[in-house]
């Protein structure tokens, strides 16, 4: 079956092929990849078939046009406080005594962010803080 997809001036051929022999083509594909790195990692001398050597070469090529030169960019925004740092004065403070509403929103001021940005923060290294000061977590109703 050939065709012109939309938008695009190139003919292309369609080949279909049900689940079974998709499914046996890929697991050939695999297998002959696995094999390909086994003998890559191998003791023995390397001697390549003409059709190994066009498909090493063709995925080195690959690898090498998806080398990114610029760096990854950060993903949202830099977090305006350190949660970690802030879990560990949290547990220290609930430790002595005080109330967690008075200090998620001692925290919350002194850091300028929401108190439920505080909050949800805090919840992930609030475990390890308590953890690390060796006291137990008394909850959020005292």
């Amino acid at each position: 079956m050939s065709g012109k997809h939309s938008g695009d001036n190139k003919a292309r051929l369609d080949f279909t092929q049900d689940v079974d022999e998709y499914k046996r083509v890929a697991e050939n594909q695999r297998a002959f990849c696995m094999e390909l790195a086994a003998r890559f990692e191998g003791d023995q001398p390397l001697a390549l078939q003409p059709h190994e050597r066009a498909w090493v070469a063709g995925a080195l090529r690959f690898c090498a046009t998806a080398i990114s030169d610029q760096p990854k960019g950060k993903r949202g925004p830099e977090s305006k406080f350190d949660a970690a740092s802030e879990a560990v004065v949290y547990a220290m403070a609930r430790a002595a005594g005080r109330r967690h509403g008075e200090v998620m929103d001692e925290i919350s001021d002194r850091v300028s962010v929401s108190r439920v940005a505080v909050e949800k923060g805090i919840g992930k290294h609030r475990a390890a803080a308590f953890a690390l000061i060796r006291k137990p977590d008394p909850g959020n109703n005292q």
